[in-house]
């Protein structure tokens, strides 16, 4: 078939290649919608996880604004490492190697599931009850939570 029988015609005259996978319209539309579908259950997940544990938080420690504040801060901290991580895995890591790392991490964070109350964390201690908090948090959602807020930069 001739260059321009197929309309393949480049700026200065000479036929280009065609690409046979602009001939197939469903590939492009399927690997669109799995990265869409992926990139929103993960979005999904990760901002229902932070009001669903914190209500879990509120009455062991009486509902104060304070538990709310520290959980925001927490939450965005994490979700801030887990970026920072996705980072250095895409910048310093060969791809084969980045996705062993990271499936690796998804199946430590898969170790912590059902997410609840660290059991025998202990109760608040006189100190400081932010500190514990946050430790509370970390015990209990902190790995799921990490690995879930490094997945969609990762695509």
């Amino acid at each position: 078939m001739q260059a321009s029988e197929t309309g393949a015609m480049g700026p200065d005259g000479s036929a280009r290649a065609s690409c046979p996978e602009r001939g197939l319209p469903g590939r492009g539309l399927t690997q669109v919608a799995l990265f869409s579908g992926t990139l929103m259950l993960a979005a999904f997940l990760l901002f229902s996880l932070q009001p669903i544990f914190t209500k879990r938080i509120l009455p062991v420690l009486g509902g104060t604004p304070g538990v709310w504040s520290v959980a925001m801060v927490f939450f965005q901290a994490l979700l801030l490492a887990g970026y920072a991580y996705a980072h250095a895995l895409t910048r310093w890591l060969p791809f084969r190697i980045a996705a062993t790392v990271h499936g690796l991490v998804l199946l430590g964070g898969a170790a912590f599931l059902p997410i609840g109350i660290a059991a025998g964390y202990g109760s608040v201690g006189t100190g400081d009850e932010a500190l514990w908090l946050v430790g509370l948090f970390l015990a209990s959602i902190g790995a799921p939570f990490f690995a879930l807020s490094a997945s969609a930069p990762l695509l």
